[in-house]
């Protein structure tokens, strides 16, 4: 059998393997642990990794598999306020969405002081259709972060015509998923102007691609996020610090989309937990390192 040789430094830049974009980014994450001075899991050092500080997390609420049961659904996320989380994240059924503003009524009344996300995953045709939901929306809007990319990506008018028009705030995210390069990406944020963005570093093959983003981000005024693309919890090892560190960087106290540590039955050993609305780094020692490793060598 025969290989390719691949030049590892251009090797994210090459369109033949440019889809592969989390093999990118697990090779980023390899070899950044192999010229770091600290030993696995630690990649990047922080109060973070001491236990001493958490991040603030978004909760994803799937509200699709509970519309014949309103009871369990508003008890759901009662149960998230109670453990401490203030922002949460809606995906959107554009069939279920009289449904879902019920729902979201129905908390607000109680909970005045949450914040909503409603990620929309493109399903709107047209602008059309965007403004019959923003008209919908309209009368909880106070309570309302972002409405996440409301139409497919692709339409830079309609959601640049959308971000200018919306009473609520407007977050792009598979928008910059086919985009491959830096210069393309500030060409779309100089475009669209949208009011958030997205970021999800194991679609952007790595975290020196994400920060070019958060910088370009920076400059025109532009709110981030960092999200999970549902990775796995040696992926969110590695995210999870690095958002801890981006956080400080530049001085933000954003709620991030890091909660989907628990959605795999068969995941690895995590590093993680979560608490009071928090993602927290777990006390480090030889016995964590061998049940995480143990776990490696089962799958």
């Amino acid at each position: 059998m025969k290989f390719k040789l691949i030049n590892i430094k251009n090797l994210s830049f090459n369109n033949e393997y440019r889809i592969h974009t989390s093999i990118l980014f697990g090779i980023n994450q390899a070899f950044l642990y192999f010229k770091n001075v600290y030993k696995f899991p630690i990649l990047y050092k922080s109060n973070f990794t001491d236990g001493i500080e958490g991040l603030p997390l978004s909760c994803l609420i799937w509200l699709n598999f509970w519309y014949n049961d309103v009871n369990t659904i508003i008890n759901k996320i009662k149960n998230k306020i109670s453990n401490g989380f203030i922002f949460f994240k809606i995906k959107t059924n554009k069939y279920l969405i009289k449904y879902q503003i019920f729902i979201i009524k129905k908390i607000i009344n109680i909970y005045p002081f949450i914040k909503i996300r409603i990620d929309f995953n493109g399903c709107c045709k047209n602008k059309k259709e965007v403004y019959w939901f923003l008209n919908k929306l309209f009368y909880i809007k106070k309570i309302i972060n972002y409405i996440e990319q409301p139409i497919i990506a692709g339409n830079w008018s309609i959601i640049s015509e959308i971000c200018k028009n919306s009473c609520i705030p407007v977050a792009l995210d598979e928008e910059l998923h086919s985009i491959n390069n830096i210069k393309e990406k500030i060409k779309l944020l100089n475009f669209i102007k949208p009011q958030f963005i997205i970021i999800k570093p194991s679609i952007y093959k790595s975290f020196i691609e994400s920060e070019e983003l958060i910088i370009e981000a920076e400059k025109r005024n532009i709110k981030w996020c960092i999200s999970s693309a549902l990775d796995s919890n040696i992926g969110m090892n590695a995210i999870s610090q690095w958002t801890f560190l981006m956080n400080k960087r530049y001085s933000r106290n954003m709620h991030h989309g890091l909660d989907t540590i628990n959605i795999y039955e068969n995941n690895l050993y995590s590093f993680l937990y979560i608490k009071n609305g928090y993602i927290w780094y777990k006390n480090i020692n030889n016995e964590k390192i061998n049940t995480f490793i143990n776990t490696l060598i089962k799958k």
